[in-house]
């Protein structure tokens, strides 16, 4: 494992793998307070796909500064043909947020905020908003790229209000809605190894060498 970059903002791990795909995990909150090196770091081990786990130092939301850090992580990122941002709730804001700037081909946003500014309509994370010169924290069109999938509980309206803006400023959007009563805790979607393989090949249409042959069946397409 190398450490690619770091800054008092966020610290960038990269997990080499002989893969097609390579995993851009950003962190949910309070991630930092645990012991892995970064989010879905067993799981990505287990598949044997290639990882950039880009961890928050706090509840940060991955300000401006992660995007400095973007260019150095892609020197080890862009030889993948296949690079999928991931992440959970703040995760999945920076997944969204940042997904231009590390190049990623594919987003998979499990219940992510479209901004924290409480003036842009969601305060339920105004402690942790601090406002940048020059810097929105709404997820613009020229942030996002990639084909881009949405975890959401649709009788969740935060998450689902969220989601609608997305949608607005990227129309290609697919909406994938979670189990029924997971309000805004829809990361059991993904969970477990044998679960995010088929996620991961139902958006990419690649096959990871360390899942098992069999799929599962989630009521998608």
């Amino acid at each position: 494992m190398i450490v690619v970059a770091e800054n008092d903002d966020c610290r960038i791990l990269f997990q080499d793998a002989d893969s097609n795909g390579c995993i851009l995990s950003f962190s949910y909150m309070d991630f930092h307070l645990e012991v892995a090196p970064f989010f879905g770091y067993q799981t990505f081990s287990k598949l044997g796909v290639a990882a950039l786990g880009i961890t928050a130092k706090s509840n940060n939301w991955f300000p401006s500064s992660v995007r400095a850090l973007a260019e150095l992580s892609r020197r080890f990122t862009d030889r993948f043909p296949i690079r999928m941002a991931y992440g959970f709730s703040m995760g999945g804001y920076g997944a969204l947020k940042h997904s231009r700037a590390f190049g990623a081909t594919h987003v998979l946003a499990l219940s992510p905020q479209y901004s924290i500014d409480p003036e842009d309509g969601d305060g339920r994370y105004a402690n942790a908003f601090k406002r940048e010169e020059g810097y929105r924290s709404a997820i613009l069109r020229e942030d996002v790229s990639g084909q881009i999938t949405l975890v959401v509980d649709l009788n969740f309206d935060p998450d689902l209000d969220a989601v609608r803006r997305i949608v607005a400023i990227a129309p290609g959007t697919t909406i994938w809605p979670a189990d029924m009563g997971a309000s805004h805790f829809t990361i059991s979607f993904a969970k477990g190894s044998l679960r995010f393989a088929e996620l991961y090949r139902r958006l990419t249409g690649d096959r990871l060498t360390g899942a098992a042959n069999e799929t599962l069946g989630f009521g998608i397409s």
